[in-house]
């Protein structure tokens, strides 16, 4: 195993949840690609709330989805 010393300014250990002063790499990996999955979901959200999508129903989803897939064989 080899040791990398990574710096890490507060607001990112803070964003990124990292507690400990030593963690494994596919740790931090993981830690990392939770919190930006988490945000861009939260920011999906937003959008989809703002635009009144968040209302949709499965069946109008499932309608949207298969006009844009027949769509793009047509581009």
């Amino acid at each position: 195993m080899t040791t990398l010393t990574v710096l890490i300014d507060t607001e990112s250990k803070r964003k990124y949840k990292l507690n400990k002063e030593r963690i494994g790499f596919e740790e931090l990996k993981e830690q990392i690609l939770r919190s930006e999955g988490l945000n861009a979901l939260e920011m999906t959200t937003e959008i989809a709330a703002k635009h009144g999508l968040h209302k949709m129903t499965l069946k109008e989803i499932e309608t949207e989805i298969t006009g844009a897939r027949n769509a793009k064989g047509r581009s």
